[in-house]
């Protein structure tokens, strides 16, 4: 997917209706949690986490709707672009609207299914107002973020030696680039949804399970492997 994302706003006339419900609505609404993991991904030697689609909608369709707004999401393409118009919108026919505009790097349902959902993750909660947050209880045991629980061994830790994987002659050692190590990410995690399945099959087909220590050439090699299952 390309990183370059183009908005278009628009609105009613009057807002004043929808500012007074949005109010309303965003003085009960709480965080949304990360209630699911992206197995590509790890910052202090932790796997990152993020809140789905799912979790940010059951987070504020109840505030919103009790104060009179919805949201209204509708998908389209404008030549080789995938787009998302997303509408918050008042009993009293008063809105707010943006167009957000993605360049995927392959075509196909299924990656117009995956940017598609992406978009309307984070148009949604820009809308609503809603920020995600870790929710593992730790808070409820009286630890500080960071803080380790007695017996816990995550956290930064040394390097894992690297995996022994085949040599291919064609392969120039090249590092792999931000923007093929970002696709494959999104790609894989896509097809891969759960737990470590797509670091398994990265594995599978690389030797490793670590996507930004591959070259190039291979990080190249399994968005082929990954777009010819599609």
């Amino acid at each position: 997917m390309d990183t370059t994302v183009s908005t278009e706003w628009e609105q009613s006339a009057e807002v004043a209706e929808l500012f007074k419900a949005l109010v309303a609505a965003q003085g009960v609404m709480r965080n949304a949690s990360r209630d699911a993991v992206n197995p590509f991904f790890s910052k202090d030697g932790r796997r990152a986490s993020y809140a789905t689609l799912a979790e940010v909608w059951d987070t504020c369709r109840e505030p919103l709707t009790k104060n009179g707004l919805c949201v209204i999401q509708q998908p389209f393409t404008r030549g080789n672009q995938v787009g998302l118009r997303t509408m918050l919108a008042h009993v009293s026919g008063q809105y707010l609207a943006c167009i957000a505009l993605v360049v995927p790097k392959a075509q196909g349902a299924q990656e117009y299914g995956s940017v598609t959902t992406y978009l309307r993750r984070y148009a949604l909660q820009a809308f609503a107002g809603v920020a995600s947050e870790d929710d593992d209880a730790e808070g409820a045991e009286g630890r500080k973020q960071g803080q380790k629980p007695p017996g816990a061994n995550w956290g930064p830790k040394a390097a894992p030696k690297p995996a022994e994987r085949k040599h291919d002659p064609a392969d120039t050692g090249e590092p792999i680039t931000p923007g093929t190590l970002e696709d494959l990410r999104f790609k894989a995690t896509a097809k891969f949804p759960k737990g470590r399945a797509a670091r398994d099959w990265l594995k599978s087909i690389t030797g490793t399970d670590d996507a930004a220590s591959l070259s190039e050439f291979e990080g190249q090699r399994a968005l082929k492997v990954l777009e010819a299952a599609a």
